[in-house]
């Protein structure tokens, strides 16, 4: 069964009755962090999943980020491996620890966990798309190159004869992109487009739920 598959009235017992799990999905950069600090200043539990994956893979002041390195940097296939089996224990935890409304803040490589782990994503929290736009793309690209998020490229990097690193390092973010939104939309329930969501950023976590309800049926 998935129990998610709700409306607004099921969606409002749910909060009412403090058992309402979210989980949110998209890009690295794309908000999803920022709009569940929302939802924790509001009582809901924040379970992060890059947080917890950097408390088992890295020490000291390294992030988890420089810790990964980019997609042409030594033994970075060797450190994707490590990041997606601690993502999947991380995500497990996570799902075992809902008892309260919760607000999971998954990884932008939420998609490669295993099937079973996004069974039960599916069946115990309503999943929650944030959508990317093409302005949007363009400034998440910046933002890595300028501030790296940590990214699971699988094997949608490859630098071409003549292309430097940057230039590489573009159109292949791009292809991710591409190939990553289409399995997010196939995992999500709801998808908030990036032009929904944008102009209520800076508003409550309570808004937000509001935007959410909006997207159920009656």
């Amino acid at each position: 069964m998935c129990l998610m598959k709700i409306n607004k009235r099921e969606f409002n017992q749910l909060l009412k009755n403090n058992q309402l799990a979210i989980s949110l999905i998209g890009m690295s950069g794309i908000g999803k962090t920022y709009q569940s600090l929302h939802l924790k200043k509001i009582s809901f539990k924040h379970k992060c999943i890059d947080d917890l994956i950097a408390m088992n893979l890295v020490t000291g002041k390294t992030d988890i980020a420089s810790w990964l390195g980019q997609p042409d940097s030594f033994g970075f296939e060797t450190r994707e491996k490590e990041y997606l089996e601690q993502e999947q224990i991380a995500t497990q935890r996570a799902l075992r620890d809902i008892n309260k409304n919760t607000v999971i803040d998954t990884t932008g490589s939420v998609i490669y966990l295993p099937k079973q782990i996004k069974k039960s994503l599916k069946k115990l929290t309503l999943i929650i798309y944030l959508q990317e736009n093409y302005a949007l793309k363009q400034q998440l690209f910046k933002k890595y190159v300028t501030d790296p998020k940590p990214v699971i490229w699988g094997n949608k990097f490859n630098q071409q004869a003549g292309e430097n690193r940057l230039k590489a390092l573009q159109r292949c973010y791009f292809t991710l992109l591409k190939f990553r939104a289409e399995k997010y939309k196939k995992l999500a329930d709801i998808i908030l487009p990036h032009q929904i969501i944008n102009n209520k950023r800076y508003l409550s976590g309570r808004v937000f739920l509001d935007v959410i309800r909006n997207q159920l049926s009656d």
